[in-house]
């Protein structure tokens, strides 16, 4: 018998631990042993789907329902949110963690059903996640009350989590609403914050806003700025300004080079544009 074949369930675990870098295969089947003598469904699960075999997953998950049915749950949510697509089977499986008292698939529910445009039902699911400590819940809550007309609200959540610095996006949704409600100057010094942060994300936002204030030769310098660093949404925002100013071959060649890149905007503002009456 080899020294492997007398491991116990913990010191499989540990060798599954040890290998994982170096020979995830026998990584993989030190979990699976580990999971067969002393129960580790989750772990192997774990590993399962962080080795891309899914189907796998899902087995290892449903196995572990018995012994932790609310990370089991929310294992299976996620799998069938990120990996398969299938949003009524993650619905599923996050409500049940829920029910098994899982707070963080109290925020995965949210989130899924804002996507699927329910946000009135995230509302009080995304609610609880904040109030049990869990930030991340307030991206998704705010894009929620957004979408339900609760303005003051949107604002709030959106402001919480920039304040927070939960990620680089969300000075972009709290700008975006400010742009909305019209108050330019807000979103503006949001904006010229982050950049001077170093977040080149905002560039095109900054540049939509000194559009709307009427100034575009300041616009156009966020639009290329935004486009020298790598941001190919700069093109028909670029070329939209130069049409308006009237610049029309150098709007042309803009929305000629973003439409080469791929964006359907860019290459209808140019079919417009290249109608007789732009000629």
């Amino acid at each position: 018998m080899s020294a492997e074949e007398q491991l116990d369930p913990e010191e499989w675990l540990e060798l599954g631990d040890r290998l994982a870098n170096d020979d995830p295969q026998r990584s993989l089947l030190a979990y699976q042993q580990a999971a067969e003598q002393g129960g580790y469904w989750l772990t192997y699960g774990n590993a399962l789907s962080n080795s891309g075999k899914i189907a796998e997953a899902v087995q290892a998950y449903t196995l572990a329902l018995a012994d932790d049915p609310a990370i089991a749950h929310r294992n299976l949510g996620i799998v069938y949110h990120d990996d398969l697509e299938d949003m009524a089977l993650a619905e599923q499986h996050f409500r049940q963690a829920v029910e098994a008292g899982d707070e963080v698939s109290s925020r995965l529910l949210g989130e899924v059903l804002v996507d699927q445009d329910r946000p009135q039902e995230a509302i009080e699911l995304l609610e609880s996640a904040r109030a049990g400590g869990d930030p991340r819940a307030l991206v998704s809550l705010g894009w929620a009350y957004k979408m339900t007309g609760h303005l003051p609200e949107a604002e709030a959540a959106f402001r919480a989590a920039h304040d927070m610095d939960l990620d680089e996006e969300t000075v972009l949704y709290l700008g975006n609403l400010l742009q909305e409600l019209g108050r330019l100057d807000e979103a503006a010094a949001l904006y010229e914050q982050a950049l001077r942060a170093g977040n080149d994300a905002v560039l095109v936002n900054l540049g939509n806003v000194r559009s709307e204030q009427g100034r575009p030769h300041e616009a156009i310098a966020f639009y290329r700025e935004a486009i020298a660093s790598g941001d190919n949404d700069g093109w028909n925002n670029l070329g939209h300004t130069l049409q308006h100013l009237g610049h029309l071959e150098e709007a042309r060649e803009a929305y000629t080079t973003g439409a080469e890149l791929g964006d359907t905007l860019a290459a209808a503002n140019l079919r417009a544009l290249n109608e007789p009456g732009h000629r």
